[in-house]
């Protein structure tokens, strides 16, 4: 993927601009979208690595907390052995920026979103 290429090249030789590493973080998650199995998974740890040190680097920074969330759920669906810790992490994330009334209205749907992935994992560990 030639555009995934120089976005990376960019991040590449500009670590400290945030605006490339999200830029980057969302080429990882788009490709991880479109590819399957190995590929999705590698794609979507790569973009966890990167949406993770942005929400370290500024954590009031509410879409990278709901990015991170989001994130840390996909890579629980491709990675069956960190679901459970991925996704209680993408919920303690959600419901913390809820009850904090920072979770924007179109961002709730990502609660029942993620409440699902713990039930159905639930379920399939019975």
């Amino acid at each position: 993927m030639k555009f995934l290429a120089i976005i990376e090249g960019l991040a590449q030789a500009e670590p400290d601009r945030f605006d490339y590493q999200h830029d980057l973080f969302m080429a990882y998650i788009r490709a991880g979208s479109w590819v399957q199995g190995e590929q999705a998974s590698e794609a979507y740890k790569k973009s966890l690595v990167i949406i993770e040190r942005l929400a370290q680097a500024e954590p009031n920074h509410v879409h990278y907390q709901v990015n991170l969330s989001t994130t840390l759920a996909k890579v629980g669906i491709v990675d069956v052995g960190k679901a459970e810790k991925n996704f209680a992490r993408a919920i303690k994330i959600l419901r913390s920026l809820k009850e904090s009334g920072r979770l924007a209205p179109e961002n709730d749907k990502r609660i029942p979103w993620v409440e699902g992935l713990i039930r159905d994992r639930a379920s399939k560990a019975k």
